[in-house]
């Protein structure tokens, strides 16, 4: 027989379930040093999710404008598999992700992702990754921008581009890693593993930035870049040269990339059954990834992922001889939840 749940042991679990979530919440990523990942087979519609919990998800702009099927942003590529494409006109996609931190000489980052310029890329000006202008497209005063362009990274404070790192042309109509390292005051460029050129810089900047991919919201064919890329990743240290080299190789990727093989096994044991239910419950409006039960990658549990979980349940289990507890249970399950959940916090108030 099924278990019975009571009504009066339900709030006290949740409660103590939330509070396990939070400080499950709280511990620091097994790299903490890594600000943002975005690999593209986390895309899903306008949105280039991010393999970080908590980090800046991605908004697509205009997703209709790449080089994918009908100009889809998105492309099955033979050799990277789901990757996020640009097609580089005025009108064309970009994506907004998040803010860079204000850059100092003391600071350290680095920045890394997978390009395929398309052959057609005309400008040696473009927004591969980074900015140009503020969040309204317009020139920060001082003017001032860091962006990975097909021909240097440009380091601009002040209207001087003495700081720019440059580095032979990123090369069109193949797969090349680029890393740009900032330790301190000294910035090293590297293709696909080895060192391609280096700069000191002189000013520091004044603000934190805007940051963009495949272009920005300038509406600009001077600043939106053509072509394709993967695997975009930020860290707040300069990485070594042996993790560069592993990931050029492909023999580590930058971070935890929380793609499922079933949509809905959060617990990943290869079926959707109440376990399953049973983490989405007791990470409800305190989960943000897939892995605690955000089944459609909103970083929010919520009543919708109870919804589309009890979907995903039944495709799984349609026809199983001895089923899990019906769509119906998990469906009032998840109300009660909701529910428990508003009264816990309505009594806090009070």
């Amino acid at each position: 027989m099924r278990n019975m749940i009571r009504r009066d042991v339900i709030a006290p679990l949740l409660i103590a379930s939330f509070a396990m979530a939070f400080l499950a919440g709280s511990v620091s990523p097994v790299r903490a040093d890594l600000l943002g990942y975005w690999p593209a087979d986390l895309g899903i519609g306008e949105v280039a999710l991010n393999g970080v919990a908590g980090a800046a998800v991605g908004t697509i702009n205009k997703p209709e404008n790449g080089l994918g099927p009908g100009g889809s942003v998105w492309i099955d590529d033979a050799t990277r598999g789901t990757v996020l494409s640009f097609d580089g006109s005025a009108d064309g996609a970009y994506v907004r992700a998040g803010e860079i931190p204000q850059m100092t000489l003391d600071n350290d980052f680095t920045w890394a992702f997978w390009s395929n310029q398309d052959v057609d890329n005309t400008s040696s000006n473009d927004i591969i990754f980074g900015n140009r202008k503020d969040e309204n497209a317009n020139d920060f005063v001082p003017r001032q921008f860091i962006k990975f362009t097909p021909t240097k990274f440009e380091w601009h404070m002040n209207g001087n581009g003495n700081d720019n790192l440059d580095y032979d042309d990123i090369p069109s109509g193949e797969w090349v890693y680029n890393v740009v390292t900032k330790q301190g005051a000294e910035l090293t460029y590297y293709r696909n593993g080895v060192e391609g050129g280096t700069q000191t810089i002189t000013q520091a900047l004044d603000v934190p930035q805007p940051l963009f991919f495949g272009g920005d919201n300038e509406g600009s064919s001077g600043e939106n870049w053509r072509g394709m890329i993967d695997d975009v990743a930020i860290w707040d240290e300069a990485i070594s040269v042996d993790l560069i080299n592993d990931l050029a190789n492909g023999v580590v990727k930058p971070g935890p990339s929380p793609v499922p093989a079933i949509f809905g096994d959060f617990n990943a044991d290869g079926v959707i059954d109440s376990a399953d239910f049973n983490i989405l419950a007791d990470n409800f409006l305190v989960g943000n990834t897939h892995a605690t039960g955000d089944i459609n990658f909103s970083q929010n549990v919520d009543l919708q992922d109870f919804v589309e979980f009890v979907a995903a349940f039944d495709q799984a289990n349609a026809g199983a001889a001895v089923p899990e507890p019906s769509s119906v249970v998990l469906v009032l399950l998840g109300l009660a939840t909701l529910l428990c959940g508003r009264f816990t916090r309505g009594n806090r108030k009070n």
